[in-house]
């Protein structure tokens, strides 16, 4: 008899909907946030209905821009698959506040069908005081 993690049934069980919980932001190829998640809402300090705003860019400090910049267009324009940043991101409480970024063009999570039509990133934030 097949275990209840090898059964079709129990498979079914940990199957999510292709709705991300995580906290990620989906930036376009010109820094354009076209999707975010609520997770990424909340732990940018934003409201439930509040607009984190248009531009991936306008979050992230200048000090942190020129490294992101360059790997964003590797990722979109020459197919760089993975980055990885600490940076400073501008909160809805008008702070900074330190996080831990990973961005890919393959994700490891379900894409939301909204952004399949263009070449997009997924950046899955961490906050740095969990660590």
């Amino acid at each position: 008899m097949p275990s209840t993690a090898q059964s079709t049934t129990g498979r079914k069980r940990f199957h999510h909907k292709t709705q991300v919980h995580a906290p990620v932001l989906f930036v376009g190829e010109e820094g354009l946030i076209k999707e975010a998640t609520p997770a990424a809402a909340r732990l940018l300090e934003y409201p439930a209905n509040a607009k984190l705003g248009s531009c991936f860019y306008s979050l992230v400090n200048r000090r942190n821009m020129a490294q992101v910049t360059r790997d964003l267009q590797d990722m979109v324009g020459r197919r760089k698959s993975k980055a990885e940043w600490l940076l400073r991101l501008w909160t809805g409480r008008n702070r900074w506040r330190w996080y831990k970024a990973s961005a890919y063009t393959k994700a490891p999570f379900a894409m939301p069908e909204s952004t399949k039509e263009t070449p997009i990133v997924a950046v899955h934030l961490r906050d740095m005081h969990a660590w």
